[in-house]
């Protein structure tokens, strides 16, 4: 008879993300996470695979966030210890073998980051607007703003709203904000303005898409879209703030597209439009009428999946339709579904043999799949031996009749479960309109 999961059976799980697909897409990096009970927290190290072949690239145990570099390395972020004040250090590691080598530091408290071209890197930072200019203060007076940033730690001053952010904690007077780095020099240049909180990016061939929410106590929902070109050190509007709520913006065959809605027909949560920005106008292009990303309810994930990978030519879109995950591609103005697995895809990246994706399939723990040729393999196995002798609920769907539309509901029996007997219910109640619960691995 099988056995009840417990408390130490999280400690095996691991948890799989980040995946990036190397610039000539022929293999791809992602970050394997598990928890060290010891220290109560949580580890990540570097894996590469092309897709047949799987292998361990890092044992330290704080490599999640990274880039390419180029074919044949990347750069890791990693904390540095040893300094005070914000500062993040940078490591180079080939992928074939060798050691991590130390290649610079930045003052930026810098969260993700990517090649821009062969002269920039492009950094995503948080900034304190107390000090937004941090970077730029010499050593004396970077040491001055982390004092009195160390004497005002045990008490917050809020002028903001939202001043609180779940996941992140107190998000008063900072920013999301985006940065060039001169892979030679090392020198640092800011790209959005000093007031605008960024979230969604893109870039192609030196130019950066952004858009962002310019504030000064309250955050509206309507962003500014901006293009810099790292040629001439600009940015120039290309949509300024009107009744469009952008969700996402990126670069489609050279123009730059967004995904956002007007919330006309079902308010701000309503599903996104495909829009061509021109001429400070969004021209519609296709009505997609999808729910965008992954938003399937499950607590054994870590971290956040891709949404959207864009090509040169073509887009993919990850979608939450019913209740599974499926995978799209689109490409001149045409949409075509590429993936509709058992279950959820929770991250993937495009490679030239086909397609990387973290799965939660069937009643399984994360893993990696390649797709290829229509048909999907499994080629990672670190989750299999830990539920092989647990007990995990398989969900039983179940149906209440309502106009205008069936609510569908799903009933996880517990362990020992006797059809005959009767047990006290949990009524878990979501009402959306995003998440979704679905036929997988939930909790």
């Amino acid at each position: 008879m099988k056995k009840k999961i417990e408390q130490n059976d999280f400690y095996k799980y691991r948890y799989l993300g980040g995946l990036q697909a190397s610039p000539a897409r022929t293999r791809a990096v992602f970050a394997m996470t598990r928890i060290n009970a010891g220290t109560n927290s949580y580890e990540s190290c570097l894996y590469v695979s092309d897709g047949r072949k799987t292998q361990q690239l890092t044992s330290g145990r704080e490599d999640g966030t990274f880039a390419f570099a180029d074919e044949n390395s990347v750069l890791i972020l990693r904390p540095d210890k040893s300094r005070s004040g914000i500062n993040s250090a940078f490591w180079r590691m080939p992928l074939d073998g060798g050691e991590a080598v130390h290649e610079f530091d930045l003052p930026l408290a810098v969260t993700s980051f990517r090649a821009l071209n062969e002269k920039y890197w492009l950094m995503e930072a948080t900034v304190d607007l107390n000090h937004p200019q941090y970077h730029a203060l010499k050593e004396e007076e970077r040491k001055k703003a982390d004092a009195k940033k160390k004497d005002e730690e045990d008490y917050q001053v809020l002028e903001e709203y939202p001043f609180w952010w779940n996941g992140k904690g107190y998000v008063d007077r900072t920013r999301h904000a985006l940065f060039l780095v001169d892979r030679t020099s090392h020198q640092i240049t800011a790209v959005s303005p000093r007031s605008m909180d960024v979230d969604s990016v893109d870039c192609r061939e030196g130019r950066i898409l952004y858009s962002g929410i310019r504030f000064t106590s309250s955050k509206g929902v309507h962003a500014d879209v901006l293009e810099y070109d790292a040629g001439t050190g600009r940015n120039r509007t290309l949509y300024g703030r009107r009744r469009l709520e952008i969700q996402h913006v990126f670069y489609q065959s050279g123009d730059p597209m967004a995904l956002g809605t007007y919330g006309r027909d079902y308010g701000p949560d309503e599903n996104p439009k495909l829009y061509r920005l021109k001429d400070g106008e969004a021209e519609l292009v296709l009505d997609l009428d999808l729910s965008i990303g992954s938003s399937l309810i499950t607590d054994v994930c870590y971290g956040e999946g891709r949404d959207i990978e864009t090509l040169p030519k073509s887009t993919y879109l990850l979608i939450t339709e019913g209740h599974g995950s499926s995978l799209m591609k689109l490409e001149n103005s045409a949409l075509k579904k590429v993936w509709e697995p058992y279950g959820g895809i929770v991250d993937f990246t495009i490679l030239k043999d086909g397609i990387l994706a973290v799965g939660l399939f069937g009643q399984k723990l994360e893993e990696l799949y390649l797709l290829k040729g229509g048909r999907s393999t499994r080629i990672t196995a670190f989750n299999e031996d830990c539920l092989k002798d647990r007990y995990v609920a398989v969900p039983q769907k179940c149906t209440v009749a309502k106009k205008p539309f069936a609510i569908e509901g799903w009933v996880l029996a517990p362990y020992g479960y006797d059809p005959k007997g009767k047990y006290p219910a949990i009524l878990d109640i979501h009402g959306g309109p995003r998440y979704a619960h679905a036929t997988r691995l939930q909790r």
